[in-house]
């Protein structure tokens, strides 16, 4: 076995891809992540090895080699060769590090909910919460962009996070649904959020609208129907949102994702779009 730092290049990953001839189906999504990873300069070298056993079957590292191949983005590898094939019973056997793990070693509290209304806001400002289609085969997000992203946004994060445990304690939401909304919100106007969570949180009389959002999810837990993903309480959220500052209310809050009507992702009101 040969130990080796190397640099992969997109022609020396597709030379060793010509081996890549037994090994688990490529991940779609991962494969879009590296990808995207090394095209904006965010790929950091870690020491996790690519591993080559004899003859030139790649082992492990099909995703790298395929992101820099398709990136055209030159790396530094840590290249293990001669391996025996027996090793892939325990390849990625161990726990992935996941971005809450990340928040805990730098010393965040509340990382949970903290980490998932980061990677939501992300979703939602990058475009990714427009459609059910793009939702369902959204491109992860990566710790890196997700750990700047934070700094950015520490403050503005931690309130969010505060404020929805308010609401949760009296709705079926998502944590991390009623924390970015209250961010969404507040910068559009901060009074008006401030009495619009407040209505959701059973602190001030309910108007019709906040009083429909509250029926609309607890009542669907209560009737074991489907519970509405992040997407659709987000869209939901948002709808009641517009109610609320525009003073009027429907019968049924519902957004509409079938094939026969499917609406657009709502626009919270007085958000500034493209548009105006």
């Amino acid at each position: 076995m040969k130990i080796d730092v190397v640099t992969m290049t997109p022609a020396l990953a597709t030379t060793l891809l010509a081996g890549n001839t037994k090994n688990r189906r490529l991940d779609p999504r991962r494969l879009r992540t590296l990808a995207t990873a090394l095209t904006n300069g965010e790929y950091q070298f870690d020491g996790t090895p690519v591993r080559i056993g004899p003859g030139g079957l790649v082992l492990d590292g099909q995703h790298r080699l395929e992101a820099v191949r398709l990136s055209g983005v030159t790396i530094q590898v840590l290249l293990i060769t001669d391996m025996d094939p027996s090793a892939t019973l325990v390849l990625d056997t161990g726990k992935p590090r996941s971005f809450t793990d990340y928040l805990t070693i730098m010393g965040v509290t509340n990382v949970a909910h903290i980490a998932a209304a980061c990677r939501l806001l992300w979703y939602y400002e990058h475009g990714q919460m427009t459609t059910t289609s793009a939702w369902s085969y959204r491109t992860p997000v990566t710790h890196t962009v997700l750990w700047d992203y934070y700094q950015r946004h520490q403050e503005e994060i931690t309130e969010a996070v505060r404020r929805s445990r308010q609401v949760r304690a009296q709705i079926r939401v998502a944590p991390a649904v009623a924390a970015i909304g209250y961010t969404i919100f507040s910068r559009i106007d901060e009074e008006d959020t401030d009495a619009f969570y407040a209505e959701l949180s059973f602190v001030r009389p309910q108007s019709a609208a906040t009083a429909l959002f509250a029926r609309t999810l607890n009542g669907r837990q209560e009737r074991r129907f489907r519970n509405y993903n992040a997407l659709e309480q987000t869209a939901l959220l948002i709808k009641t949102w517009n109610m609320y500052r525009r003073d009027y209310t429907v019968e049924k809050l519902v957004w509409f994702q079938s094939p026969a009507k499917k609406e657009h992702f709502p626009v919270p009101d007085g958000a500034i779009t493209a548009a105006a």
